[in-house]
């Protein structure tokens, strides 16, 4: 029976191929609308889940209320770190990250074959934030990989732009033209929705070591300049609230007594950074979930808007196809019979307007890219199953409610009425 109310709608749609065409461009239009949104929206609430331990990793931030801020940095005093784990029983590990454009360069070239670039994802990092975050070594081992000073971890794409495709394990690069770094990992990049991208991770004591006499003195025991970003991982099970309870003590055992009291620790969740996070200086642009609601709402709209044209064109045209139900009625069809049968011709029109989205999607993604600085591929799209059918779910949602009224309207028209060309929706004129 199902597969008949299909084959029966579409040759009424071939019959009126004009109405067919518009409704399905209208359609198509509205659904590629919509579903180019989701696909952001989708995109930016799936910030930093990739990682294994997303759940129990967090940033610390740091409020100095001593210098009039009113927000706090996502930036944190040097010191603080190697602290946590052991005045925090909830705190498994810690790491620092502290950023550094950088010039790197493959050493012992002459001048004219010399591989040299500016790096803006530079990074000095402790080696604990291998153990944080989940990095995909292709080489190297991740547990020893930043234990020494001046080692570095890159990833596969710098790699081979200062390698090309030799093995870059154990070569060595040159930090600002004078500080060699050997390789000792090499990581997949950090995918696109990462709240942070790091191209080169060398151990953090060469900071250290790269700085004059004076900054090595100060930087380690410095409790109020904001320097780099702090991450923790709690333990299974443990509260973020109690660690942030006790901080307070925490500043006022170790940093200095004129500051501590107007010094403000807070652990601030993983998932929270991108869309929620009111931290200033944060490694790259945030996103913000206020955005995000007013996209879902145009959306919304958009779709509304193509199901109200819809609904729109197919009353009119039901005007012209009033006979065919007189007729229909006559030979015994009932009106639950009527119904299917319009909104399956609305659920066929919905499916092929659906197939030309997908098809629309895949052109229009670099301009999506371009307007919003992402980089979703159309492997992102098809890798995410639960996208996929909510889009299908959205389609058939619109082919019912958009087939609703038209199909309840044309089969409430009255056979004698309708045959004789004298009808209203539901009762003959004139009796």
């Amino acid at each position: 029976m199902l597969f008949n109310y299909f084959k029966i709608a579409y040759r009424n749609l071939l019959r009126q191929k004009g109405f067919s065409l518009i409704n399905i461009v209208g359609l198509t239009v509205g659904l590629t609308c919509c579903f180019l949104i989701l696909l952001f929206v989708r995109h930016e609430l799936s910030y930093d889940t990739f990682q294994q331990k997303f759940d129990r990793i967090y940033r610390v931030t740091y409020l100095p209320k001593f210098a009039g801020l009113e927000q706090p940095l996502a930036l944190t005093p040097p010191p603080a770190s190697p602290l946590l784990p052991a005045n925090f029983s909830e705190i498994e590990t810690s790491a620092r990250l502290y950023r550094s454009n950088a010039t790197i360069e493959v050493p012992g070239q002459q001048q004219v074959q010399r591989v040299k670039y500016d790096e803006e994802r530079f990074f000095f990092g402790d080696s604990t934030l291998l153990n944080i975050f989940t990095f995909h070594f292709r080489q190297g081992n991740p547990h020893s990989a930043l234990k020494d000073k001046f080692t570095v971890v890159i990833t596969d794409e710098i790699a081979a732009k200062y390698f090309g495709k030799q093995n870059p394990l154990g070569k060595t690069l040159l930090y600002e033209g004078k500080y060699p770094l050997r390789v000792t990992g090499v990581v997949d990049q950090l995918p696109d929705n990462s709240h942070i991208h790091i191209d080169l991770l060398a151990n953090y004591e060469t900071m250290y070591a790269t700085e004059n006499e004076a900054a090595r003195q100060n930087l380690p025991q410095n409790w109020v300049i904001s320097h780099g970003y702090t991450y923790v991982l709690l333990r299974p099970g443990r509260s973020a609230e109690t660690v942030n309870a006790r901080f307070p003590k925490f500043l006022l055992t170790y940093a200095n007594k004129q500051f501590a009291k107007d010094i403000v620790y807070k652990l601030e969740p993983l998932r929270d950074i991108h869309l929620r996070s009111e931290a200033q200086a944060p490694p790259e642009p945030s996103g913000s979930m206020t955005y995000l609601y007013v996209f879902i709402g145009i959306a919304l709209m958009t779709l509304l808007i193509a199901c109200i044209n819809f609904v729109n064109l197919s009353t009119a045209r039901s005007l012209k196809r009033a006979k065919e139900v007189g007729i229909r009625k006559v030979l015994g069809s009932e009106k639950q019979q009527l119904i299917a049968q319009f909104l399956g011709e609305s659920l066929l029109l919905s499916l092929i307007a659906l197939v030309f989205s997908f098809l629309l999607i895949g052109a229009l993604l670099p301009v999506l890219n371009n307007l919003t600085g992402k980089s979703i591929s159309m492997s992102y799209f098809l890798s995410d199953i639960g996208l996929i059918v909510l889009f299908i779910g959205v389609a058939l949602l619109t082919g019912i409610l958009s087939g609703s009224y038209p199909a309840f309207f044309v089969s409430g028209f009255q056979p004698i009425a309708t045959l004789k060309g004298s009808f209203v929706s539901g009762k003959a004129k004139g009796g």
